[in-house]
């Protein structure tokens, strides 16, 4: 039996308000053999999640914005996490301010992806906390839809 078949499926809830590029990720994420979805601010996010949690448990996976609408990105984790039901978080970012990098020092997270990088840099580099790696092929769709979608 191949490795790849004993990964299981991950559940990924995006929260970023850049619909194309949110686009793209949740698409890497169903090509790689994940359930994904998105929310565009962080007030949907946090009732979204918290239903989540109620019906299905903790998502495996939460990649959060930091440039939100409606709620700062930090904020909406630090009332996940005061609720007691944060699970593993990716936060991203453009731009990262003084303030943004001592918040989150305050934060459970696990990592930081610049969403400056192109989308197959910042896809490979998500895929470094998955079990399943991106085959050949991946890049290149990845690439289509970047391109199809103007990123």
């Amino acid at each position: 039996m191949k490795t790849e078949e004993l990964v299981r499926e991950l559940t990924i809830l995006v929260v970023d308000d850049d619909v194309g590029f949110s686009k793209c990720i949740v698409t890497s994420m169903i090509i790689s053999g994940h359930r994904s979805m998105t929310i565009g601010n962080g007030h949907e996010a946090a009732d979204y999640y918290r239903n989540l949690v109620n019906k299905e448990g903790l998502p495996d996976l939460l990649l959060v914005d930091l440039s939100l609408p409606d709620l700062k990105g930090v904020e909406f984790l630090q009332q996940l996490a005061k609720e007691g039901i944060l699970c593993t978080v990716l936060v991203m970012s453009a731009d990262l301010s003084e303030e943004d990098i001592k918040e989150l020092i305050r934060t459970p997270h696990v990592g930081v992806l610049n969403k400056k990088d192109n989308l197959v840099q910042l896809v490979n580099e998500l895929h470094k906390y998955f079990p399943k790696p991106l085959t050949a092929q991946r890049p290149k769709i990845l690439t289509e839809a970047a391109k199809a979608l103007q990123i």
